[in-house]
């Protein structure tokens, strides 16, 4: 069981090391100013190299360290135009579920952190280009991130895991957002994503969702920057002294994308639909989900826990 299973814990352990090094990274700015990077580097450009760096190459040596098939293990199958069309437009009108979702999170997480920012990070309304910023949004993270999750993480899990494979990556994809604000909306992109890899057998299919949901929240928040440069950040207490009641505005954010994702599960499921006719379930491994099976997951899980757990109750 230790050799079949070598692979699928590897892979566990990719996670929590570039996991591991994006938190470091992230949270650098707490101790060491972010003038460190030198005078010619667009902020912006500076995260799409660093998402080459923990994620592409990782996954990429990862590949090439365990001999594993490059096509095979990135799914680098090819997607016929309308399987591709279908599943971008999935993306799109994902978006408003995305949305309210994301808000619900917030909502959530100000029950513990009443002093959070009324507007979660986005990379679009930090320091840099906002243009190249939205492409990094819009087309690096989608395809970097695919890869690695649709590509190396599934293929290795779903050997053992089968379709159990679809919502486990999913979990480890809403962890690596990072933030409990910005958790129930990757996880559910990352579940449809995970769901349309596995069927079609290509990330591509996984990419053009979730470039189609990026998209839509990629040019708000570019709109965004362009009308207010820097965004607009303020805490709830700030918004309360100003008469602003933001956790309405979120109920009501949560309430209004909320009855649009249900006019739009209509369109969806057809969607959805088409693509579960068209491709046919894959045969069903043996599956194993008990502990000693699944010892390299329960450690990445708790691993991201515990740092949201940090997270949360930070002063």
């Amino acid at each position: 069981m230790r050799t079949t299973y070598s692979l699928f814990h590897w892979a566990n352990i990719l996670y929590l090391l570039i996991a591991g090094a994006s938190i470091a990274i992230a949270i650098r700015p707490a101790s060491a100013p972010a003038g460190d990077l030198p005078p010619w580097l667009d902020p912006a450009a500076a995260m799409i190299l660093a998402q080459i760096g923990l994620i592409l190459i990782p996954a990429i040596l990862f590949v090439w360290l365990t001999r594993q098939p490059i096509r095979t293990t990135f799914k680098l199958h090819p997607l016929s135009y309308g399987t591709g069309v279908r599943c971008f437009l999935i993306g799109l009108l994902c978006w408003p579920l995305f949305v309210a979702l994301s808000n619900l999170s917030y909502l959530l997480l100000a029950l513990f952190n009443p002093g959070q920012t009324s507007n979660p990070a986005n990379a679009v309304t930090s320091s840099g280009s906002p243009w190249i910023a939205f492409l990094g949004i819009v087309l690096v993270a989608p395809v970097f991130e695919e890869l690695l999750f649709r590509g190396v993480l599934l293929s290795a899990y779903e050997e053992h895991k089968g379709v159990h494979s679809i919502w486990m990556v999913g979990l480890l994809f809403a962890f690596y957002h990072f933030s409990p604000d910005q958790f129930l909306g990757p996880l559910f992109i990352g579940l449809l994503a995970g769901w349309v890899v596995y069927r079609t057998r290509s990330v591509w299919a996984g990419v053009l969702v979730h470039v189609g949901t990026n998209l839509l929240g990629g040019l708000f928040q570019l709109l965004l920057v362009l009308a207010v440069p820097g965004g607009v950040e303020v805490t709830l207490p700030e918004a309360a002294g100003q008469g602003v009641d933001i956790l309405l505005t979120m109920w009501m954010g949560v309430l209004v994308w909320g009855s649009i994702s249900l006019i739009l599960l209509v369109p969806i499921l057809f969607l959805v639909r088409n693509i579960n006719k068209r491709y046919p379930m894959p045969s069903q491994p043996e599956t194993h989900l008990e502990l000693k099976t699944t010892w390299s997951y329960a450690l990445a899980v708790l691993g991201m826990v515990t740092y949201f757990g940090y997270r949360l109750f930070q002063a």
